[in-house]
């Protein structure tokens, strides 16, 4: 808010005095949000022995656009677009689920690459709320007006915390594909004002993950330190052991000058349909069969049987010798349609195909069941989401809350994506109770 003149002086003249040989202060900043007194301006310059830029969050002041919580890519001759320095003194409030990782990557890209731009600040440091004595201890944010911070409220380290490790490295690692053909080099970019990129550290490892956590076998190593002088790009060259293809991740850490870590960047070696491939088993000791009746199709294979609706398509019931496996209704599409219609059979080798057929006006979303004699069961579909824009894609089966225990899984992790903060997850295997 606003202080008075006479209030005003007296606390900008023992801030000054606290605060005025502080290394981190580079500006000083008259009010928040509008909040400014113009008589209190010259103080500033007469008692600063430093004479530090003065800024006015939320205007345009003294060369400085500071204003809060604009779009991305805004303005018409100004703010982005501008001829001011840009430094908004708030940006991606930290509110909900966003934490400040959500779009953290596509705001920094953007003022990495303006000239313009002198970075900005994130509202806020770590989660807040008020400990209501009169309701037993109740942590009251307001609604959702109490920030979600980068961290927890007891400076606790959450998901964002790391996307924003990754995003503001001082080393930027170059996105890289593990294909066949890769050399071990990496193409990374030096974000250090001072600091030559030979004065980090590179340590490789190579992993093969295993359910539980374990690591049941890894190599390990370090790179030389390549001479990247500030703001330069140079390439790293990681000296791989010629069997690295046969790990499922490669690690790449870095550390400063200090011997503190930087980030660790993860890259898997083997996709999701490689893994596949390993997995599943497609032949068995018997051929799959098909009994219909006017509701559905019922398909056993190899002690398996599958029950699914003519109709829809959907997959109504499993099960095993050991009972009915709780996984049903499915696929039911997210933000979409289940437009499939129109079912048919057929065997394509030793293997049934349970498929819709695609009409352009009607059935616009395909559903396709491969059922193969080793009792495996494989969906394949094909849809267009309802709207251009999305808030959440994918596909739902319905299974009992009951019966949920935990989940483990292998991809980017610990902290769930929400959105479009995908950076500072590591990939491997997680387990989540």
């Amino acid at each position: 808010g606003t202080y008075d003149t006479p209030t005003g002086t007296k606390l900008m003249k023992e801030m000054m005095l606290n605060d005025e040989n502080h290394p981190s202060i580079i500006f000083w900043a008259n009010g928040n949000e509008g909040g400014h007194n113009r008589e209190l301006d010259h103080l500033f310059a007469e008692e600063d022995i430093q004479k530090r830029p003065l800024i006015h969050p939320w205007e345009v002041f003294n060369g400085f656009e500071t204003t809060h919580y604009r779009e991305f890519n805004y303005g018409i001759g100004n703010y982005d677009h501008g001829h001011n320095i840009l430094m908004p003194t708030e940006f991606l409030h930290g509110m909900w689920d966003g934490g400040h990782g959500a779009g953290i990557e596509d705001y920094w890209n953007a003022m990495w690459n303006n000239p313009l731009s002198a970075g900005g600040f994130l509202w806020d440091f770590a989660d807040q709320a008020v400990v209501r004595t009169d309701k037993n201890g109740e942590l009251d944010t307001d609604g959702n007006h109490g920030p979600d911070g980068i961290v927890g409220p007891y400076h606790e380290k959450e998901g964002s915390f790391f996307t924003i490790k990754e995003v503001w490295s001082p080393v930027f690692v170059e996105k890289r594909e593990m294909t066949a053909g890769f050399d071990g080099s990496f193409l990374l970019e030096n974000r250090y004002a001072f600091t030559n990129l030979n004065q980090c550290t590179y340590e490789w490892k190579l992993r093969i993950l295993k359910s539980g956590g374990a690591d049941a076998e890894f190599k390990a190593g370090k790179a030389d330190a390549p001479n990247i002088k500030p703001f330069e790009k140079g390439k790293l060259q990681i000296n791989l052991p010629a069997d690295w293809r046969t790990f499922d991740a490669l690690y790449l850490t870095i550390k400063d000058f200090y011997g503190k870590e930087l980030f660790t960047w993860s890259f898997p070696i083997a996709l999701p349909e490689a893994d596949a491939d390993k997995m599943v088993t497609t032949t068995g000791p018997s051929k799959v069969n098909l009994k219909e009746d006017v509701n559905s199709y019922q398909v056993s294979a190899n002690g398996i049987d599958f029950t699914f609706n003519k109709t829809t398509g959907l997959l109504q019931q499993a099960k095993n010798a050991n009972g009915t496996v709780p996984f049903s209704n499915g696929p039911v599409m997210q933000e979409a349609e289940n437009n499939f219609k129109n079912f048919t059979t057929k065997m394509d080798g030793q293997n049934l195909i349970i498929s819709s057929k695609f009409d352009k006006k009607e059935s616009w979303n395909t559903l396709q069941w491969t059922i193969y004699p080793s009792g495996w069961l494989k969906m394949e579909v094909k849809y267009f989401p309802s709207a251009y824009f999305t808030t959440f894609v994918g596909l739902n089966f319905s299974y009992p809350e009951t019966e949920m225990k935990s989940v483990e899984y292998k991809g980017n992790g610990p902290y769930r994506v929400w959105k479009n903060r995908m950076k500072g997850q590591q990939f491997g295997i997680w387990k989540k109770d």
